[in-house]
């Protein structure tokens, strides 16, 4: 469970990041894409954070 966490963590910090960067060039003062960014990234370290806490 915590692998298919981590993988899918990944994709979503991964995908999210893409598709700012891609909002980020066509507007750059588009804050809600930064929230988005934001958000994802926070889910990643929330989801390692439960993989360390799961290992133990």
């Amino acid at each position: 469970m915590g692998e298919l966490l981590t993988w899918f963590g990944n994709f979503v910090n991964f995908s999210i990041l893409v598709y700012f960067y891609a909002k980020f060039i066509q507007n750059p003062a588009n804050v809600s894409d930064m929230w988005i960014a934001i958000f994802g990234l926070i889910t990643g370290i929330l989801i390692q954070i439960y993989n360390i806490f799961e290992k133990w």
